[in-house]
């Protein structure tokens, strides 16, 4: 869920991008027809979650905040050492390695290493990357 800040900055990005289209010639009449993102869905940007993705492929995969404590999760390491926290390591290394191949050209992974506490997956290091 997205904080109030996170909201006040969506709302604000999705007015300029409004404003932005409606000032250009002709963008105060356009129809979703006439926007390619509606229009043509297979030649545009689309959003998953890597459970999404299953059974899917891609020309390109770029996988967002690929860093410890998403993949995987946090809570994983909260759990006490057993049969089920392995089992929802394994699940979640699962979970990377069907992110990975759904790409048929360009996989790319990215992981915002600015706080001290994000690292790289450890799933990265273990696929060589």
């Amino acid at each position: 869920m997205l904080s109030a800040e996170g909201v006040r900055l969506l709302t604000e990005s999705a007015a300029e991008m409004v404003a932005d289209i409606r000032d250009r010639e002709g963008g105060a009449t356009l129809t979703v027809e006439d926007m390619s993102i509606f229009a043509r869905p297979k030649h545009c940007i689309q959003l998953l979650t890597v459970h999404k993705a299953k059974g899917r492929e891609f020309e390109a995969i770029a996988v967002i905040e690929a860093h410890d404590g998403r993949f995987p999760h946090f809570a994983i390491s909260q759990m006490p050492p057993g049969a089920e926290r392995d089992a929802q390591y394994e699940e979640s290394r699962r979970v990377v390695y069907v992110a990975t191949t759904r790409a048929m050209r360009i996989l790319m992974f990215f992981s915002d290493t600015a706080h001290p506490k994000n690292r790289a997956s450890p799933f990265l290091a273990e696929m060589g990357l």
